[in-house]
């Protein structure tokens, strides 16, 4: 007869539980979305830019000849600089944003997994107030779409001039290949937006990135969407504790500003899930 630690030890298994789980897919799954994103780095050189057709709401420069797909906001700017309508970028964002609010923002987007990275680092992290968060939303009216129709995207105030991803990008890739330095002005804007994301989790996502700030809008009216058991609640907090954005779906669980990372499914009492109503009617209170 087996010794009952022998028996224990094979027929015992390790359970994941499902929080710890869904943090290892998104890791998986922005890597995964990095290399199809940019996957002409393989070919770069035999590739031109009239060969990208596809719009997807992440910020991933299309300016680098290694990126796949045009960002959004580059397309809404050289639309609008030469007095057409972005259809194309408007209607990605849209349809992409009633179905899954912000979820490409907590599983796709490149710089937001980079800036997942750096929030490792062990330093104190601060957590802004809420009303900083409308930065966001003057960049997005101001920096990239008042300004192309005005000055047009040659203005050094257009938003893709001073682009974080565009920096490390295009800039990058550019000077890898030819050796003109990249502008200091890049250089500055992106130590400070990098220095931000260190300090506050996912900083440039929640004051600055534009094609947060118009995804935002549709979080209200996605079908994806947090559902909050209450009897299941036990005023742990984690949900709090554990949110990049800082607030939680506590008071709303169609945040804005929620990016679909899931770390708050911690806790017992939420879940996430497709559905076409109002979740929050049943959401905790404070």
């Amino acid at each position: 007869m087996l010794h009952m630690n022998e028996l224990k030890g094979k027929t015992t298994r390790r359970v994941v539980p499902p929080a710890k789980m869904l943090a290892r897919l998104r890791w998986k799954t922005q890597l995964l979305f990095f290399i199809l994103l940019n996957f002409f780095v393989f070919k770069a050189w035999q590739t031109s830019f009239r060969s990208r057709k596809i719009c997807i709401p992440v910020l991933n420069c299309h300016g680098c000849p290694a990126a796949g797909t045009w960002c959004p906001i580059g397309v809404i700017g050289d639309k609008l600089s030469l007095g057409l309508v972005p259809w194309i970028a408007i209607g990605t964002l849209g349809l992409i944003g009633i179905l899954v609010g912000r979820f490409s923002c907590g599983w796709i987007c490149p710089f937001g997994a980079f800036q997942d990275l750096l929030a490792k680092l062990p330093v104190r992290k601060w957590n802004p107030p809420r009303w900083t968060r409308i930065t966001k939303y003057i960049v997005l009216a101001g920096m990239v779409i008042a300004v192309p129709l005005l000055f047009g995207t040659d203005s050094n105030l257009f938003f893709c001039r001073i682009c974080p991803d565009a920096t490390i990008m295009a800039s990058g890739w550019n000077w890898i290949q030819t050796g003109e330095p990249i502008p200091l002005n890049r250089v500055v804007t992106l130590g400070a937006f990098l220095l931000l994301s260190i300090f506050i989790v996912r900083g440039f996502c929640r004051l600055f990135c534009p094609i947060g700030a118009a995804l935002s809008f549709f979080n209200k009216v996605s079908f994806l969407s947090l559902r909050f058991n209450k009897s299941r609640c036990t005023d742990c907090t984690l949900c709090v504790k554990d949110c990049p954005t800082g607030e939680g779906p506590r008071k709303d669980l169609r945040d804005p500003e929620c990016v679909h990372c899931y770390r708050c499914l911690k806790c017992n009492a939420l879940a996430a899930g497709f559905s076409n109503t109002a979740c929050e009617q049943s959401g905790p209170q404070n």
